[in-house]
């Protein structure tokens, strides 16, 4: 089943400047572009960092509720990436896309994770989808940690991301984070089967 949840959430947490990659998208036959990027950006190495530690909290989550661990997923980490992007660039939340600007990438989840797939030889469905948005007034405060552990327990407290989480039809999954002029935009996309 595909369940849809949007929460959007407010906290004082962050506070951060814009990334120069603003408003770019990639396929999964660009992932070493974006890699090669994300090294050469702060900011980008940042978002990577608190995906990838949210990912493990997520998983620590999971295995305190009995469940099985889910793959880290390249594919649905630039899904997501590619949404936030979109999102950030309309100041919304929301699962579908509705504006076709230079992020757009698919009205739903299934069709950003096909734009991802164009090209590559993968196969999967998506199976959930997580969005939220958040603010932080206090740049100077910014930790992965703390961005990832927020963004975990925001969800942890509504029941729709919540299900999603501990969704026992997932493989696995990929989050990304969006952080400028104190938004944070974050997606989790989860998809079957592991790639």
């Amino acid at each position: 089943m595909r369940e849809l949840s949007s929460f959007f959430f407010w906290a004082v947490f962050l506070g951060l400047g814009t990334v120069h990659l603003q408003g770019q998208v990639f396929r999964y036959t660009e992932l070493s572009s974006y890699n090669s990027k994300a090294q050469a950006e702060a900011m980008l190495k940042t978002e990577r960092a608190v995906a990838k530690r949210f990912h493990d909290l997520m998983n620590a989550y999971r295995t305190q509720k009995k469940l099985a661990a889910l793959e880290w997923n390249e594919a649905c980490f630039l899904a997501a990436h590619n949404h936030n992007q979109w999102m950030a660039k309309r100041e919304t939340l929301s699962h579908e896309q509705n504006a076709r600007i230079s992020e757009f990438t698919g009205i739903n989840p299934g069709d950003r994770l096909n734009y991802v797939l164009q090209g590559s030889k993968l196969t999967m469905s998506w199976s959930a989808e997580n969005c939220l948005q958040s603010y932080v007034e206090d740049m100077a405060s910014i930790s992965v940690d703390k961005v990832a552990a927020d963004a975990l327990e925001q969800w942890r407290n509504s029941s729709g991301h919540n299900a999603n989480m501990l969704g026992k039809g997932h493989a696995s999954c990929g989050t990304a984070f969006r952080i400028v002029d104190g938004w944070v935009w974050g997606t989790t996309l989860f998809a079957y089967p592991a790639n």
